[in-house]
């Protein structure tokens, strides 16, 4: 069975951090050479995740209670409970499928009603486009920050020049990874110092933490081929359970603990420098895109490709919308091809306002990445796609 889900990460690279020798190199120099090969008009702070950083920011801007966030409508639901977790309140902004961004102006609307002071704008499932409002908001003395979590995959995109914070994952699951951690690009070098210095204070994850976590991930990474993986499916299926939550809970990277416990540490060395190894290779981001797009063009009518009018894709995901998911999904599990309606923490934020973004995730399925697949496989798929559609 073809999983929905790679690990963009070697062999070899995964075995170094689970049994390499220790190194070492100073923080500094491993921002310094990050910077120099993404963007160099930012200040740059390392964290574990990008959920630290944003709680973290959140901190020092110390907003009134009850004040008020933007926030795209589709999410990750920890983001909205960090915000709650500080005494305020979010404002889902709805987002245009097109995109996978609120449309121009919708930002601006909200903050004229509500008077929110910070607005957090995700780039949904490694799509990337401007964030319309952004000039505009800042004029009003509004924050924003670029959660570009899903578009990170070394120089593809290097954040929202006109965002004040982008921040970007090298989570488990994302293009480029380091088995966690992320970067923050502030373009005001204070801000990103206070960030830095408060991220000092946190206690910092063991090597042996991550050691533990390569371990794990290698036998992910072992049990996401196709032979494995089908054992797995059927197995669970076998003993009734449900393979999306049983391997989500297994890939997920906070689990066990309250939130803010499991966000508030500093990475351990091994992760800051497999961070750098990772955005040093090359990627071939051209040839990927192409695959995606090809197959893309190919979907029966009845299917919508999500993000199509984004200024440029990662293809992280390959999610579309389908009238009849459940029946999709079904037939492509019959056929060898792991489908599923939930593969991310992706949630609507406050469904009974956001009326785009609730159609969209009510009709969503994520197909296995074409770019993943041999040619023959990318076949197979599209004509099981057009026996239902």
């Amino acid at each position: 069975m073809r999983s929905r889900l790679n690990f963009d990460i070697g062999w070899r690279a995964l075995l170094q951090a689970a049994f390499g020798a220790p190194q070492t190199e100073e923080p500094a120099a491993l921002r310094s050479s990050f910077l120099s090969r993404v963007r160099t008009d930012c200040a740059a702070v390392q964290a574990l995740s990008v959920r630290t950083l944003f709680d973290a920011i959140l901190t020092e801007l110390a907003l009134p209670k009850g004040g008020k966030v933007l926030m795209s409508a589709i999410n990750v639901e920890n983001m909205a409970d960090i915000v709650q977790a500080h005494g305020l309140e979010v404002v889902a902004v709805d987002v245009d499928a097109a995109t996978l961004l609120p449309p121009p102006g919708a930002f601006l609307k909200a903050q004229a009603a509500t008077g929110a002071e910070l607005c957090a704008a995700a780039q949904l499932f490694g799509a990337v486009s401007e964030i319309a409002d952004a000039e505009a908001l800042q004029k009003r003395g509004v924050i924003v920050i670029e959660d570009a979590a899903q578009a990170f995959a070394g120089k593809f995109h290097a954040g929202d020049p006109q965002a004040d914070i982008s921040l970007f994952s090298s989570g488990p699951i994302k293009r480029v990874t380091a088995l966690g951690g992320a970067i923050g690009l502030f373009r005001d070098g204070q801000p990103a110092a206070r960030i830095e210095t408060r991220l000092s204070t946190y206690p910092q994850r063991s090597d042996f933490w991550f050691r533990q976590r390569a371990l794990k991930y290698l036998g992910l990474k072992l049990f996401s081929l196709p032979l494995p993986y089908w054992v797995i499916i059927k197995t669970l299926t076998i003993l009734g359970k449900d393979p999306d939550i049983t391997i989500g809970s297994v890939a997920r990277s906070f689990s066990g603990q309250t939130l803010l416990q499991a966000i508030r540490w500093q990475p351990p060395f091994r992760m800051r420098l497999l961070i750098n190894a990772q955005t040093s290779q090359p990627q071939d981001y051209q040839t990927r895109h192409r695959t995606c797009r090809n197959f893309a063009g190919r979907l029966p009518p009845a299917v919508v490709e999500l993000g199509q009018k984004a200024r440029d894709h990662a293809f992280w995901l390959f999610p579309i919308l389908a009238p009849n998911p459940e029946v999709l999904i079904s037939h492509l599990r019959a056929n060898g091809f792991d489908a599923t309606r939930g593969a991310t923490s992706m949630r609507v934020l406050q469904p009974e306002k956001t009326p785009h973004a609730t159609a969209l995730i009510e009709k969503i399925v994520y197909l296995p990445n074409p770019a993943d697949l041999p040619r023959r496989h990318q076949d197979r798929l599209y004509k099981y796609l057009t026996d239902v559609l």
